[in-house]
């Protein structure tokens, strides 16, 4: 379980996880000292990585789908085009999350699915928001 001061730096870093440590110490209202050793724990703990969060429609990728399959071939963890996977339960084993520039981009994967339902994201509401 997290301290209080641990998820106070830990929701700062999920607003906004460029930010310095000074701003954070500020913020925070926690010497800098702390918020370094705080660092640290949460590094070796909850924090698996930091990332970039993109707008993949103004890189050209406008076509945004899940699927759920009962199978995985090996060769989707290498694709580029999928951003995510979830092994699930249920009627289906796995829930993938695939990113293409186009519907014929995505035709072409989807025909080395197999047996698998699909949906298309129409908008994202709400992305990487959650606070713990």
């Amino acid at each position: 379980m997290l301290t209080q001061k641990e998820m106070k730096v830990l929701r700062c870093l999920r607003k906004d996880a460029r930010r310095s440590m000074t701003t954070i110490a500020k913020e925070t209202k926690l010497p800098l000292a702390s918020i370094l050793l705080i660092m640290r724990r949460l590094e070796n703990s909850v924090v698996t990585k930091y990332t970039t969060l993109l707008n993949h429609s103004a890189l050209g990728h406008n076509v945004k789908v899940h699927f759920m399959t009962k199978g995985m071939d090996e060769e989707f963890l290498k694709n580029p085009q999928i951003n995510t996977i979830y092994k699930i339960s249920g009627k289906y084993n796995y829930f993938i999350e695939g990113i293409f520039k186009d519907l014929s981009q995505m035709e072409k994967f989807k025909e080395r699915l197999g047996n698998h339902r699909q949906f298309f994201v129409m908008e994202e509401t709400k992305v990487e928001e959650f606070q713990p």
